[in-house]
């Protein structure tokens, strides 16, 4: 069965003038069938619960370009990952592809959005942004974090690899604030840019998405390679599946 999913892989990155909508239908089925997850197209959002406006007008060769780059993300995890996503009688995870996702405050650009509810982990996202690849990788770490609240606190020593008397600003408008970021002094870089300051989630999401998307290593930044190695380490607490994966090849086994 491996080998018909990954030759029909095969046959769409040789042949991508193939988007058509059966075509389209294969590789989509393919993907949900490979990793047991839920890839929604131009779907129906519910959000009304949420402060944002979903659109829904993707093209087929958009959709096409879309699955092609979620492949390559879904293929540095392994099945048994995504089955961790249906415990405590959870639905799994669900992938929603828009063209648009537009917030009720004019002071936020949202590419992609995360969500536990109704039993349900999603991830809702423009695909339309760029690079998506990083934008999917982000929202599965949130996703990730939500799913080991359910039995414990996530990232507990988090706060003692940030400099001293740091504080997160809670807050996706505060003004940016570039200290500790790649523009200071090498040994007071801690994190990648003003967003990592806003919350502590958004900090390890941003470290991830990194190694999630180019298998980035981060040896030339001790402290943010630091915080990466002690991230890789909680996950493999409760994803020991990873071990298996070539998620961290580029991060050693310990800090």
């Amino acid at each position: 069965m491996k080998k018909i999913i990954f030759f029909t892989f095969l046959f769409f990155l040789i042949f991508p003038h193939s988007n058509n909508s059966n075509s389209l239908y294969i590789f989509q089925n393919n993907l949900e069938n490979t990793y047991h997850v839920k890839i929604n197209i131009n779907k129906e959002i519910d959000n009304n619960y949420l402060n944002f406006i979903v659109n829904n007008n993707l093209t087929e060769k958009e959709i096409y370009n879309s699955l092609v780059i979620i492949s390559h993300i879904l293929a540095n995890f392994n099945a048994d990952f995504f089955e961790d996503f249906y415990n405590y009688n959870y639905q799994g995870l669900n992938i929603n592809l828009v063209s648009n996702i537009i917030p009720n405050s004019k002071d936020l650009n949202v590419s992609a959005f995360s969500l536990d509810y109704q039993k349900k982990y999603s991830i809702v996202i423009n695909v339309t942004k760029k690079p998506l690849a990083k934008i999917l990788c982000h929202e599965l770490m949130h996703i990730m974090e939500y799913n080991i609240q359910k039995e414990a606190e996530p990232f507990p020593n988090w706060e003692s690899y940030n400099p001293p008397n740091f504080y997160y600003n809670y807050s996706y408008s505060s003004n940016y604030n570039f200290n500790y970021t790649l523009t200071d002094e090498l040994e007071n870089i801690y994190f990648l840019d003003y967003y990592a300051h806003s919350y502590p989630e958004e900090d390890r999401a941003r470290i991830f998405e990194n190694i999630c998307a180019y298998q980035s290593k981060y040896s030339y930044y001790p402290n943010i390679n630091n915080k990466a190695l002690y991230l890789k380490e909680e996950l493999l607490k409760y994803y020991p599946s990873l071990l298996k994966s070539k998620l961290f090849e580029n991060l050693p086994i310990t800090s």
